[in-house]
């Protein structure tokens, strides 16, 4: 069986993370990585092929000519595959369009990550005709799948992400990271969905000895930068962009905090679970139990996120508990129960 991976790019989100890790899955076939844009954050041991080099310069053109220009290559690309695995939305409308045309025989699996609070009105009327073409629709998250069914696709089937604990440590291990205070660490794109601003007032509530570190990358940085600014704590809020590995400090961290407001099921989370962090988290975190693996407060409450900052700073015993918890309850996200569940999809298909 041959089978093709499709993603827009390897930007360094946790979708695209997973879209590897199910490419590992399938190591022993007959495979391909199609990305339409080279831009690649992840540090990746074998050769994608690439359909468009953004990287030479100039790289111009229209959106309506470029749409036009990738469908064609990636019809042209597909051809001779038996199974392809289309990962996140405008990849997965391409691919539907593609395959309701005829232009694609190939049997279609979509993954879909986001809730549909994510997507715009326009995204959702793309999305509600033409998923229905798609041949399975994985969804990360029960809330996803009845998502995905309401937009009419067709056999759902719910694999939540796995984390690889062995590889997380090794790569925890690379750099001897240390922090000088007491540490609270946030990993995510500075987007709205992240909600940051509402991370930054509770922060400056808490009034803590302690920093606030940010990696990630962002449309919102210079807004963030900004508030933290106006909070009168841009000295202990510290941004320190994008990082290919943010293993190592994750790992040094005290207390991760996700302050998100939309999430169907973060990586990041599970993956600091995986580290044996403390946690505090919004209540869109759909595997985090209040009180046993993490504190859970209300999305866009800054009060209650706030109270959350200082109670695990301030009781050690609670942060042991959580820690132990968390550690405990990762364990069952395995890598090898997740690539057999995907392994199943072929029988399915």
């Amino acid at each position: 069986m041959k089978i093709a991976h499709v993603i827009n790019t390897l930007s360094g989100g946790g979708a695209e993370r997973v879209a590897l890790d199910i490419f590992d899955c399938f190591k022993e076939y007959e495979q391909e990585f199609i990305i339409a844009k080279n831009v690649i954050n992840y540090d990746i041991d074998f050769k994608p092929n690439i359909l468009f080099d953004i990287k030479k310069k100039p790289f111009y053109m229209p959106a309506f000519l470029y749409e036009k220009m990738l469908l064609d290559r990636l019809s042209t690309v597909l051809k001779g595959f038996d199974v392809v695995i289309s990962h996140l939305r405008d990849m997965n409308t391409r691919l539907c369009a593609l395959k309701k045309e005829g232009l694609i025989k190939s049997k279609l699996v979509l993954i879909e990550h986001v809730p549909k609070e994510v997507y715009s009105d326009k995204e959702l009327k793309k999305i509600k005709s033409l998923y229905k073409y798609s041949d399975i629709a994985v969804a990360v998250s029960s809330k996803v799948a009845k998502d995905l069914e309401s937009y009419g696709a067709k056999n759902i089937t719910i694999i939540e992400n796995a984390i690889d604990h062995d590889r997380i440590k090794m790569l925890s291990l690379e750099e001897d990271m240390k922090f000088e205070k007491f540490s609270f660490l946030s990993i995510g794109r500075l987007s709205e969905d992240k909600d940051y601003n509402t991370l930054f007032r509770a922060f400056k509530i808490a009034d803590l000895d302690a920093e606030l570190f940010i990696i990630g990358e962002g449309s919102k940085k210079d807004e963030l930068l900004n508030l933290s600014k106006s909070l009168k704590i841009e000295n202990k809020v510290k941004f320190l962009g994008f990082k290919k590995n943010p293993f190592p400090y994750l790992r040094a961290c005290d207390v991760f905090v996700s302050s998100s407001k939309r999430e169907a099921f973060p990586m990041v989370v599970l993956e600091a679970m995986g580290l044996g962090k403390p946690i505090v988290c919004t209540d869109v975190v759909p595997f985090a139990k209040d009180g046993f693996n993490a504190l859970v407060v209300p999305k866009e409450d800054e009060e209650a996120l706030s109270k959350a900052l200082v109670k695990i700073y301030q009781d050690k015993d609670v942060r042991d508990i959580l820690s132990k918890n968390a550690f405990s309850f990762s364990q069952y996200y395995s890598k090898s129960s997740f690539c057999e569940k995907y392994k199943n999809i072929l029988t399915m298909l």
